[in-house]
């Protein structure tokens, strides 16, 4: 049992073999249902079919803290020495419409609005660009990509 006495707490030897027998007994259980829980995780992604290759490949800012001096490129994925440049910073930001009566939530749901834009404008710019250098440069690799060579 636990007894107190002022401000210390001690145990007894009873107290501890109790815990310590809940513990023995727990443990394996709990460790073994997170054992099989992570080996059937790494099954599935062992025997899951491999996902496409996005047809835009990840934004490179650049080396180093100053990066291509705020040019994001997209690489070719063939790495030919072809990218995609774009100056986000340069992006042309519109008015914001607010309603009159509009409190913080609809300024923050106007800004959050026109930056949903921005991106896919930027996100639809890449795209076609990508696609036309595939297409004119290859198009023999991409379309063997897609036929699962």
């Amino acid at each position: 049992m636990t007894k107190s006495s002022g401000e210390r707490t001690t145990t007894t030897d009873a107290d501890t073999e109790d815990l310590e027998a809940i513990i023995r007994s727990a443990a394996p259980t709990l460790l073994d249902e997170a054992f099989r829980a992570m080996l059937a995780e790494r099954e599935r992604a062992r025997t899951a079919p491999p996902e496409p290759e996005p047809v835009l490949p990840r934004p490179d800012p650049g080396p180093g803290i100053f990066g291509y001096g705020g040019e994001v490129r997209w690489h070719c994925r063939h790495w030919c020495g072809w990218y995609h440049a774009e100056r986000p910073d340069l992006d042309v930001i519109g008015p914001v419409v607010i309603p009159a009566d509009g409190g913080p939530d609809d300024v923050s749901a106007a800004i959050t609005r026109q930056a949903k834009g921005r991106h896919q404008a930027r996100h639809d710019r890449v795209l076609a660009a990508v696609t036309e250098h595939y297409e004119q440069e290859h198009q023999e690799a991409e379309s063997a990509s897609h036929s699962g060579r």
